[in-house]
């Protein structure tokens, strides 16, 4: 189980020992962040964050907690899980930061051959001016990275990027894994860097939808990156553009 989803079950333990002890004091357990933790759980950062703060008042109200079974090492597991999800936010940024050279080189391939393909395209279209069948042959359709459907398969421990298109806020992305490794997904503006918040989508052929709502700059097209967060399985993602109504 990942970090935050560990996360997820400590807030969840914390906050059924808190309604044992507070159950009729609705301002306690807003301090214990009922009404908060599901905006915080979307963000890692921002889930950290409510982490420290979730340990600061369970210490606070520990005499109430212990009295109910949530025990003083329950409570200090609260801080290990938090330094636990920062670490792996941590490696999480220094690997899209340091991505294999190989992707890199892979890259700076198809870039090369699609300038290549683009001169020879432009070529054919002056020597070939007076025959419109052939000059139709070196006519390079460059429509690849509006098309809206894509599949394949990720390597372990590896990402991928699709092709960068332009999106709006009525663009919706569903994404479907087919196996049991889980993939993270989120959109980019130049391959590594992921803009608004990161989704995680579960194996065994799960399926989620994404709105590209909680994106500030639609200005620059962006792309899809999807994460295969297993470190033994590949893993088969399906993925969809479509517009909302």
């Amino acid at each position: 189980m990942d970090a935050e989803k560990l996360c997820s079950a400590k807030y969840n333990d914390v906050k059924y020992f808190a309604g044992k002890a507070f159950k009729t004091k609705k301002p306690i357990m807003n301090e214990f962040g009922v009404k908060t933790y599901n905006t915080a759980s979307k963000n890692p950062t921002a889930l950290s964050m409510f982490m420290n703060r979730l340990h600061e008042v369970a210490q606070k109200y520990k005499t109430q907690l212990i009295a109910q079974g949530f025990t003083q090492a329950k409570i200090d597991e609260i801080l290990t899980l938090k330094l636990a999800l920062e670490a792996a936010n941590t490696t999480q940024n220094v690997f899209m930061d340091h991505r294999p050279v190989i992707t890199q080189d892979r890259a700076m391939a198809f870039n090369a051959c699609y300038a290549f393909i683009v001169e020879v395209d432009k070529a054919a279209q002056i020597i070939y001016r007076n025959n419109d069948a052939k000059r139709k042959i070196f006519v390079y359709d460059a429509r690849g990275g509006n098309k809206n459907e894509y599949s394949g398969e990720i390597n372990e421990d590896d990402f991928i990027a699709l092709p960068k298109r332009k999106m709006s806020l009525k663009t919706l992305i569903t994404i479907t894994v087919i196996g049991t490794a889980n993939i993270r997904s989120f959109l980019s503006t130049n391959n590594t860097t992921f803009e608004g918040t990161m989704q995680e989508v579960l194996g065994n052929n799960m399926r989620i939808i994404l709105s590209t709502a909680y994106v500030s700059d639609f200005k620059k097209p962006l792309c899809l990156l999807l994460q295969n967060l297993s470190s033994t399985e590949k893993v088969t993602y399906k993925v969809k553009f479509s517009k909302s109504k």
